[in-house]
């Protein structure tokens, strides 16, 4: 085990992303919202700021900002924020004190909105493994033999996977994807046919013909 201190801060940008629990709990998220279907067909002239096409040699100029808004909080006895980051606390109460005290509110507001929407791709992750487990136990499958045995009147899938999928190619693609990045890997707490809770975990091999999956009990 090494402790290290962290010096720097993880940007990740995308298009509607979806984390499992254990990382949304670590994650502080910014939705950018345009209110329109192509915000890049915006023109100039709606924006109130416009970037300087220098912007980067104004690094100074901002830095020298930051530290006023710390200097600020220093003056005022460094009140702590009431804001919460299970695990981050000290930071937590750092960030946010820094912003209540020059007035801006809400920090780390939206985490509660931000973990239910995570909260239920985690649970279609858990009910997509448990039904895995129940149709094939510890024997492996491909994806498209558990798609056949979950598939009802040809194209009605139980899991709400793929709705937008042009075809059932397409529904596979996306139930693959959401596979990868929701249930690879991870523990799920299930309940077996005999009301015994038990944890089990989803591996994946890459085969010639595709992958190959198995579902086993996680000791």
């Amino acid at each position: 085990m090494v402790s290290v201190d962290v010096n720097g801060l993880w940007l990740i940008g995308g298009n509607n992303v979806n984390f499992t629990r254990e990382l949304g709990r670590r994650l502080v998220p910014i939705r950018l919202d345009a209110g329109i279907a192509r915000p890049e067909d915006r023109p100039a002239d709606t924006f109130k700021h416009r970037m300087p096409r220098d912007y980067l040699k104004m690094r100074q100029d901002l830095v020298f900002a930051c530290h006023i808004l710390i200097q600020h909080w220093i003056d005022k006895g460094r009140p702590s924020s009431s804001a919460n980051l299970a695990s981050f606390e000290d930071w937590a109460e750092v960030m946010g004190g820094i912003l209540e005290a020059v007035g801006i509110e809400g920090f780390l507001g939206k985490l509660s909105s931000f973990s239910e929407t995570n909260a239920e791709s985690d649970d279609t992750a858990r009910d997509l493994v448990k039904r895995m487990y129940e149709e094939f136990q510890h024997q492996e499958f491909k994806l498209d033999e558990f798609m056949s045995k979950t598939t009802n009147g040809g194209d009605q899938f139980e899991f709400n996977i793929g709705d937008r999928a042009k075809d059932s190619t397409g529904r596979q693609r996306a139930v693959q994807k959401f596979i990868s990045q929701n249930c690879l890997g991870s523990p799920f707490d299930i309940t077996s046919a005999y009301s015994t809770p038990i944890t089990v975990q989803l591996s994946a091999v890459k085969t010639a013909s595709g992958y190959v999956y198995s579902v086993k009990l996680k000791e």
